[in-house]
């Protein structure tokens, strides 16, 4: 079983918005990979997951065996390996955290990105292109999903 879990780490008094950093959790059968506890693994998450988002997205689409995901102003990063039989490993900065299909790899991380999209109000800045990676990923994860 593969998680993904997005967060914010929002500015006191300040509605979340675009340019804010975050922190992204990987689980896995074998690990999980986190960006939260260290300073330095800290990105900017909503550039980060539209990186992560679309890389995915173009990926799986692709005939392409790996896909190397870095957050954005972070040492953080994810590997996507394609693997025999159709899966994914997933492999992050301190080694594996685990295997999974298409349809688990896409849901996860497609329910991730809606989870975190919700803390968005009418006052949050900088939003547009991240809700349009995460547009094109939905329809994605739909027409994989039929």
């Amino acid at each position: 079983m593969m998680t993904f879990q997005f967060s914010v780490r929002p500015y006191p008094g300040e509605p979340i918005g675009g340019l804010d950093y975050g922190d992204i959790v990987c689980s896995g059968d074998l690990g999980t990979a986190a960006s939260n506890g260290d300073p330095d693994m800290g990105m900017m998450i909503f550039f980060s997951l539209q990186e992560l988002l679309d890389g995915v997205r173009e990926f799986i689409g692709s005939r392409r065996l790996r896909f190397d995901f870095h957050a954005s102003d972070s040492r953080f990063r994810l590997t996507f390996l394609r693997t025999r039989g159709g899966g994914y490993e997933v492999t992050g900065p301190t080694g594996k955290v685990g295997t999974t299909d298409e349809e688990e790899l896409i849901r996860s991380l497609r329910d991730a990105a809606e989870r975190i999209a919700e803390l968005f109000t009418p006052e949050s800045g900088y939003t547009e292109d991240y809700l349009t990676s995460l547009s094109r990923f939905q329809a994605f994860a739909d027409s994989i999903a039929k």
